[in-house]
C-alpha cells in the first residue's frame, strides 16, 4: 500500500491524527447505480450524466476523506483535473462501452469496500481481463486461481438444536443448480449471483 492509502485505512499510522470511515452507500454508489439502471434502458435517465456524477463525486468524497485522514504531503484534487480525467481515452463516457465503464468506475470507488467489489464483480463479472480496468489473471506459484462465488457455510454439529433447521435450509438452498457441491463449496454461487 501506497503512503496515502496506509493513511485512508489507518488514519493514526506512523503517529497520524486524522479520522477514519467507512462507507455504507455513497453519492457515487447512487450515481453509478443509476447509469447502470440506465445503460441498461430500464430508466430513461441519461446513463453518461449519472456516470461523469459518479466519477466526479467518488473523486471528490476520497479528496475529503484524505484530508480528513491527514494524509501526507496531499494535494488536493482540483476541478479542473476531474474534468481532464473525465476527457482521458478509456475514461469519456461512451455509450458503446456504458457498462464496461460504469462497473470499472464503481470497481474503483469501492477501495475501502472489498465485500462490494467482490459482489460487484459476481453480478456484472466485471472488470476481468478485457474490461477498460483490465483485472489481473491470479496466480499462486504460476498456477492460476479461482475466485470464490462465495463463503463456504459452516456446519453445524448434529449436537446443535438448530441442524435439523439448518439442514432443510441447505437442502432447498441445494434445489439451485448454481449453489455447488454443498455448503462448503466457495465456489457455489449465492441466490442473486446467476450465470
Amino acid at each position: 500500500l501506497s503512503q496515502m492509502q496506509i493513511r485512508l485505512f489507518t488514519p493514526n499510522y506512523n503517529n497520524g491524527t486524522g479520522t477514519t470511515f467507512f462507507p455504507f452507500i455513497t453519492y457515487a454508489d447512487l450515481c453509478f447505480m443509476r447509469a447502470e439502471l440506465a445503460a441498461n434502458g430500464i430508466t430513461s435517465e441519461n446513463a453518461a450524466s449519472w456516470y461523469n456524477m459518479g466519477v466526479t463525486a467518488s473523486i471528490q468524497f476520497y479528496n475529503a476523506k484524505a484530508i480528513d485522514a491527514k494524509v501526507d504531503n496531499l494535494s488536493p484534487v482540483t476541478q479542473a483535473e476531474i474534468d481532464a480525467y473525465l476527457s482521458q481515452p478509456g475514461i469519456q463516457f461512451n455509450a458503446a462501452k456504458a457498462l464496461d465503464q460504469i462497473a470499472s468506475q464503481a470497481y474503483l470507488d469501492f477501495l475501502k469496500q472489498p465485500n462490494e467489489v467482490w459482489a460487484l464483480w459476481k453480478r456484472t463479472g466485471m472488470p476481468n481481463s478485457t474490461t477498460s480496468l483490465p483485472l489481473s489473471p491470479l496466480k499462486n506459484n504460476g498456477a492460476d486461481i479461482r475466485i470464490p462465488r462465495r463463503m463456504a457455510l459452516d456446519v453445524l454439529p448434529t449436537s446443535d438444536l438448530n441442524y435439523a433447521n439448518q439442514q432443510a435450509a441447505f437442502a432447498q438452498m441445494a434445489q439451485d443448480p448454481g449453489f455447488g457441491q454443498g455448503p462448503t463449496d466457495a465456489f457455489g454461487r449465492v441466490w442473486w449471483d446467476k450465470q
